[in-house]
C-alpha cells in the first residue's frame, strides 16, 4: 500500500441505525396469492410473518422449520441429462450431494421482491433507467403493475435493500444462504424440481424457456401465478433469479460445514438460484447453482426473495442498547486531517468516470481522497465526515490508497446503496456520513487482517456464539456485517467515553478481545 504508515486502526464501526419496530402481525399462514388458481401444492399449514413497509405496501413471509435435507443433486449428471437436457460440465458444482441441518428456523417471502416493496424501502425504481428501458422493449408486457418482480439490481444493492428493511421493520432481514434458499425450495423433496422429476409439470410451477418453450412468454411475470411448493413459496423456479448471500465457489460443497454452511469468502462472484423465465428446465432445477454473475453485475432478471430471522428483536441488540451515544459520534474525536496536495484530475476505479484526486495526511497515515466531478461534492465535507472518526481508523484509508486506488471515494451513484467497503476501495454517495463511512472501513479492515489470518471471520462466528448477543441488522449468521456492525459500535462507545467502552467489553467480551486484536496490526499468535 502506497503511504508513509502501515499502522492499523484499534478501532472501526459499523454503519448502525436505529430500528424502528412496525407493525408485525403473526397469523395463521393461508397462501395469499395473485390471480393463481389450482391445489397449493401440500401442507401449508405454519405461521405467517407480515412485514409493514409503509405507503400501504406489506410483506408476506412464510416460517421455514429447522430441520435437514440432502443439498446438492441426487441424480448422476447422465441422469439429470436424461430427465432436462443439459451439459454434464454445467453439473460439477452441485456435487457431492450432501446432508445439511439447518438449525434455526427462518421466515422467507412467499413471493419474490416486488417493485411496491422495493420503492417503499428504498425509494428507487431502477427497472426504469434508460438501459433498462430499452431492454423492456424488447420485452412487451403489461405497464404500471407493482406486483412485478424487482430487478436491474447488484448483490450489494440487494443487500442495501436488507439493511433498509431491518431498520425499518426492526426485525433481523437479509438474503438467504445457499443452503436455506434450496432447503426452502426442495420443501422436504429429494426429487428435480420442489413438485417432482416430471419435467411436464413445470409450466405449472414456473416461469420458463423463454420463446423457445415453457409458456413462450419472454419476460418476468407478476409473482405468485403459478402453484407454489409444498411449504407455500410461489416462483421458486424461474421467473427471475434471486441473489443468495453466499460467494460462489464451485468446490464449495468438497468443504462446506455441515451445519448453516454460508460461504463468506470473498471471490469474484455472487451465487444466484431459480432460474428465469428464460432459463431452460435444466437451470430451472431445486440444485442449480448460477456460476457466472459479479457482485455488481445488474440484469433485467436479477432479483430477491429475502428471509428474516425469528427471535430477538431491535431491543435486544448491543446497537439498540448503545443507541443513546450514536448521535453525539465524533464530538470527542481529536483526530485532524491535512490535505498537501492536489487536486489531480484522474479516472476513477469504479466506472472509469471523471473525478478529482487529493492527498491528505493525519498524524502519519497517508492516504487518497477521490471525488467524482458530477457530484459537486465538497472536500471539505469529506474531510470533516472523516475527522469524526477516532484516528486509528485512518489505516482503512491507507488500506484502499495503492496504487490505481481511490483511496475514500465518492460517486454519484452507487446502485441504490449509501456506501461499498471491501479489500481496496471505500466508495460513498455524497451523503454518507460519518457512521457509514466507519462501517465500510470495518469491511476493509477485516480484509487486512484476512491476509495475516484467513479463519479471522471463522474466529469471529465463534466469538459471536460465546457472546450470546446479537449486534448486526443482518443477524448473527452474517458474520461479516455482524464484524463490521460491532466495530461501529465499538467506535462510537470509544468516543463516548471508557465507561462505555466498559460496558461493552461486559456486553460482548469475546468479540471485543477479537476486534481489539483486529484493529491492532494483526498477529494469529497475539
Amino acid at each position: 500500500m502506497t503511504s508513509t504508515s502501515r499502522s492499523h486502526p484499534k478501532l472501526f464501526s459499523s454503519f448502525l441505525l436505529p430500528a424502528t419496530i412496525l407493525t408485525v402481525a403473526l397469523l395463521a399462514f393461508e397462501p395469499v396469492v395473485f390471480g393463481q388458481a389450482g391445489d397449493p401444492g401440500g401442507d401449508t399449514v405454519s405461521k405467517d410473518l407480515s412485514l409493514d413497509l409503509g405507503k400501504g405496501v406489506s410483506m408476506k413471509l412464510v416460517h421455514i422449520p429447522a430441520g435437514k435435507f440432502k443439498m446438492g443433486n441426487n441424480d448422476t449428471p447422465p441422469e439429470t441429462i436424461k430427465k432436462v437436457g443439459g451439459k454434464e460440465e454445467n453439473l460439477s458444482d452441485e456435487y457431492p450431494a450432501h446432508e445439511v441441518t439447518i438449525s434455526k428456523p427462518f421466515y422467507m417471502g412467499i413471493y419474490e421482491l416486488t417493485q411496491a416493496q422495493w420503492k417503499a424501502v428504498m425509494g428507487t425504481e431502477p427497472w426504469m433507467t434508460k438501459t433498462a428501458l430499452g431492454y423492456a422493449r424488447a420485452q412487451p408486457r403489461p405497464g404500471n403493475i407493482d406486483d412485478y418482480p424487482a430487478v436491474w439490481m447488484s448483490s450489494y444493492d440487494a443487500i442495501e435493500f436488507c439493511r433498509k428493511l431491518s431498520k425499518k421493520t426492526g426485525r433481523t432481514v437479509s438474503l438467504p444462504t445457499e443452503a436455506q434458499w434450496e432447503y426452502a425450495c426442495r420443501a422436504g423433496s429429494t426429487t428435480t424440481f420442489s413438485f417432482g422429476d416430471e419435467l411436464s409439470k413445470l409450466i405449472d410451477h414456473g416461469w420458463y424457456g423463454g420463446l423457445a418453450t415453457g409458456q413462450k412468454e419472454d419476460y418476468a411475470h407478476r409473482v405468485g401465478q403459478r402453484k407454489p411448493n409444498a411449504w407455500g413459496l410461489y416462483d421458486m423456479h424461474g421467473n427471475v433469479w434471486e441473489f443468495c448471500s453466499d460467494w460462489y465457489d464451485k468446490d464449495f460443497y468438497s468443504r462446506s460445514p455441515s451445519v448453516d454452511p454460508e460461504n463468506t469468502t470473498e471471490t469474484d462472484l455472487r451465487c444466484l438460484r431459480s432460474g428465469s423465465f428464460h432459463s431452460v428446465p435444466a437451470v430451472s432445477r431445486s440444485s442449480q447453482r448460477a456460476r457466472w454473475v459479479g457482485p455488481k453485475q445488474v440484469r433485467y432478471n436479477y432479483g430477491i426473495r429475502v428471509v428474516v430471522a425469528t427471535g430477538a428483536s431491535a431491543k435486544d441488540k448491543l446497537k439498540s442498547h448503545f443507541k443513546p451515544i450514536f448521535e453525539k459520534f465524533g464530538q470527542n474525536s481529536t483526530t485532524k486531517i491535512k490535505v498537501v496536495s492536489g487536486p489531480e484530475a484522474v479516472q476513477m476505479r469504479n466506472g472509469r468516470v471523471a473525478g478529482k484526486q487529493w492527498i491528505a495526511t493525519s498524524g502519519d497515515y497517508r492516504f487518497k481522497l477521490t471525488i467524482e466531478d458530477a457530484t459537486g461534492a465538497k472536500l471539505e465535507q469529506l474531510v470533516k465526515r472523516l475527522e469524526k472518526l477516532p484516528s486509528s481508523y485512518m489505516s482503512a484509508c491507507v488500506a484502499v490508497s495503492d496504487k490505481g486506488e481511490d483511496g475514500i471515494a465518492i460517486y454519484a451513484n452507487l446502485g441504490g446503496a449509501r456506501a461499498h467497503g471491501g479489500k481496496g476501495y471505500i466508495n460513498l454517495v455524497p451523503h454518507a456520513d460519518a457512521l457509514v463511512i466507519a462501517h465500510e472501513a470495518g469491511h476493509t479492515l477485516e480484509q487486512v487482517a484476512t491476509q495475516s489470518d484467513p479463519k479471522i471471520l471463522d474466529k469471529w462466528e465463534e466469538a459471536i456464539k460465546a457472546d450470546n448477543i446479537s449486534v448486526s441488522d443482518y443477524g448473527d449468521k452474517v458474520r461479516h456485517e455482524d464484524l463490521a456492525e460491532f466495530a461501529q459500535v465499538y467506535a462510537v462507545c470509544l468516543d463516548a467515553g471508557p465507561e462505555h467502552l466498559e460496558e461493552l467489553k461486559k456486553l460482548s467480551p469475546t468479540r471485543f478481545a477479537l476486534w481489539e486484536k483486529i484493529l491492532n496490526p494483526y498477529s494469529p499468535q497475539a
